[in-house]
């Protein structure tokens, strides 16, 4: 129950010097706004369990409209309290946000347990919204703010999303970045939600990535010619991650130093020692010829690496520097002097290496001559991201020394899986 004698009793620790209440009715409603005194904050009024507030957002965003609302139950107060708003819009014309615990749902997904349409927003409050132009505030966190706590019978046991917030076309378009943020609950069976009007200003250096259907353009050529190097934006967005611990993380900052762990976590050595991975090679013997491996070693020359160009997935996957395999295929004419130039595919130097290595292998069994009709070749297709997870590299090179790879060889190899650096993108941005 809210009232003067309870708010002092609960919230003197609280950093507010100031607050407006409106008491309870017997035991139930009742509201307590706490603010401080040297805020750019007028209480306006209070009344139907709602109080509202003009305050200045930024020195320049002035005189926006707040009103808090606890939800009204049964259908008269429901009809006292919009109606009383839609009053309220018709003098006022100023950006406004609507926030508080609204005592409905607006679709079943936000419901879980029990009759979702027992709490569905009644066609008169989706009316009013909106007459009102009200949007809801996309909300981030805890799907769920209220929860009946009946945990002991999980049968009736009711997660619902009550507490949100609404913002009319005025604010959209002076706060477009105004989001909730659903928090943890902890002594109430209600979520605190967290209001923020603006994200992080932090400038963002995101890489450049091609796209295919840029080469539409009738244009395309001429401007490729000239300035090919230029690059454009795009990104999606992170907002939060939750750590093992079941945190919501939203700060950069930690947000990358999750990821930092997460991954060093995956790539880190068990340290095998010499002699476990000399038992695992026991039964393997060289194979390899002195002339396969000459072939192998062999820097590639300009016709054998457009043909390896021509035979991968054109659009699937950009290279470090956002360009495609597409791209380099179908401007080739125009890009395979500077490109080569500047040790796109030089041996030991790039990624594509590994590429044109596996080509080479493949090459060779076709080209090979089988001693009979019982001895053939065989290639084994990994994937990738497990292999390279798991595998230790010391044993990926003693594997190829065992099988008569020479140290060339080897050294490449050794190159390709121990020099490479990941940077982490959060928001497009390099960690």
């Amino acid at each position: 129950m809210v009232d003067s004698e309870t708010v002092n009793k609960y919230t003197h620790f609280l950093p507010f010097d100031s607050w407006h209440i409106v008491p309870a009715v017997g035991k139930s409603g009742g509201m307590a706004f706490g603010f401080l005194k040297n805020s750019s904050l007028e209480v306006l009024s209070s009344t139907f369990n709602m109080i509202h507030v003009v305050c200045d957002i930024t020195p320049i965003i002035k005189n926006c409209l707040v009103t808090f609302i606890y939800g009204a139950l049964n259908t008269l107060c429901i009809r006292n309290q919009w109606n009383y708003l839609k009053y309220f819009n018709e003098s006022d014309n100023r950006p406004w946000l609507l926030l508080g615990d609204f005592n409905f749902i607006l679709n079943v997904s936000e419901k879980q347990g029990g009759i979702p349409e027992n709490s569905l927003a009644s066609d008169f409050i989706k009316n009013s919204l909106s007459m009102l132009n009200m949007h809801d505030v996309f909300s981030f966190g805890n799907p769920f703010t209220w929860c009946n706590r009946r945990f002991k019978n999980p049968s009736e046991l009711i997660f619902e999303k009550l507490d949100r917030g609404f913002i009319n076309d005025n604010w959209v378009s002076l706060l477009p970045q105004t989001r909730v943020t659903n928090l943890g609950r902890v002594f109430s069976n209600h979520c605190p939600i967290l209001l923020q009007c603006f994200h992080s200003t932090d400038k963002l250096a995101i890489p450049f990535k091609y796209f295919k259907c840029w080469q539409a353009n009738p244009e395309f050529k001429d401007i490729l010619v000239n300035s090919w190097k230029k690059l454009r934006n795009m990104y999606n967005t992170i907002h939060m991650l939750k750590d093992n611990q079941g945190n919501w993380l939203e700060n950069k900052d930690q947000v990358l130093h999750l990821l930092d762990d997460h991954f060093k976590k995956i790539f880190a050595s068990s340290m095998p020692r010499n002699s476990d991975i000399d038992d695992v090679l026991m039964d393997i013997k060289p194979i390899i010829s002195d002339e396969l491996n000459s072939e192998l070693v062999a820097i590639p020359s300009e016709n054998e690496i457009f043909t390896t160009i021509k035979n991968m997935a054109p659009w699937k996957y950009p290279g470090p520097d956002g360009f495609l395999d597409g791209f380099f295929r179908d401007n080739w004419d125009h890009i395979s002097t500077e490109v080569i130039n500047h040790s796109a595919f030089i041996a030991n130097k790039q990624i594509h290496d590994n590429i044109i290595i596996s080509h080479e292998i493949l090459h060779s069994f076709k080209t090979r001559k089988r001693k009979n009709n019982k001895d053939g070749f065989m290639a084994i297709k990994l994937d990738l991201s497990k292999a390279f997870d798991r595998l230790e590299w010391p044993f990926i090179i003693a594997v190829f020394k065992n099988l008569g790879f020479s140290d060339d060889w080897c050294q490449v190899i050794h190159q390709c899986i121990n020099t490479v650096s990941y940077s982490i993108l959060v928001n497009g941005s390099p960690g």
